[in-house]
């Protein structure tokens, strides 16, 4: 791939608990790095689940290699929430292929 294809810039996050002084244990979300990558949506589906639609978007997100990068973490992508599913390299640790699914819920009247 070439560099000029990753033409939007990322925020990868990773989980975090946060101990709040009441004590009970939230998860937080911290960036863990800021890349650029390149985003291809690949599929979509919508389904019924519990009186909401959702619709999934199945996408593709490129970036250079990353250390510590895992299937746990996410991706926003300016608005956009992307979960990521499953992490391929490409090349001798060149690239990271994300597979990654996006969901957007809408309540059903």
């Amino acid at each position: 791939m070439k560099a000029g294809q990753l033409d939007r810039r990322v925020i990868v996050q990773q989980r975090a608990a946060a101990d709040p002084a009441y004590g009970a244990v939230s998860a937080t979300w911290t960036t863990f790095a800021t890349v650029w990558a390149g985003i291809h949506e690949l599929t979509g589906r919508e389904y019924l689940a519990a009186r909401t639609q959702e619709a999934a978007q199945t996408v593709q997100v490129t970036i250079r290699y990353l250390p510590g990068l895992n299937a746990s973490m996410r991706i926003i992508d300016n608005t956009r929430i992307l979960q990521i599913n499953g992490i391929s390299m490409q090349g001798r640790k060149a690239w990271h292929v994300l597979q990654c699914t996006e969901f957007n819920q809408t309540a059903m009247a």
